[in-house]
């Protein structure tokens, strides 16, 4: 069973990144005008944000893949879907109703997200990830036969 619940871990993180990575990559390679979006959006210090936003995307995605650091990988990435959410989904400023019905869904898509980063945070990365490999003991030696 170890062995299922271990390829579902790894699933699971190639999944999550494959929400977040090319998104950062798309940022970083039209960095300016996502800057310049959330500047449009009244967020102060743009560009640091920008630049936080892209670093998250991209750095917390490969700690997923890696399975480096589950629980600092999760709080990074937490904290950047409720930022993001906080800033782009707040569907309730929105008087059309279509649009406010699809940002209500991203908002509720990112709140389930997070809950994955949850169980990851608590469950782990499993045994096929670098946390697995530096959480394994060492075999005891066998005595000499000689």
């Amino acid at each position: 069973m170890n062995r299922a619940n271990d390829a579902l871990l790894l699933l699971g993180r190639l999944l999550m990144a494959a929400l977040f990575l090319p998104s950062g990559v798309g940022k970083a390679m039209n960095f300016e005008p996502f800057a310049a979006s959330l500047a449009d959006q009244g967020l102060p210090y743009a560009d640091a944000w920008a630049a936080t936003a892209v670093a998250a995307e991209i750095l917390g995605p490969i700690a997923l893949i890696l399975g480096v650091l589950p629980s600092w990988t999760a709080l990074l990435l937490i904290a950047f879907v409720a930022t993001a959410t906080g800033v782009s989904h707040r569907y309730w400023e929105f008087a059309d109703a279509a649009v406010r019905r699809g940002q209500e869904f991203s908002f509720y898509k990112n709140v389930g997200i997070v809950a994955g980063l949850l169980f990851y945070s608590v469950s782990g990365a499993g045994s096929w990830s670098i946390a697995g490999l530096m959480s394994r003991k060492p075999e005891p030696k066998k005595p000499d036969d000689a």
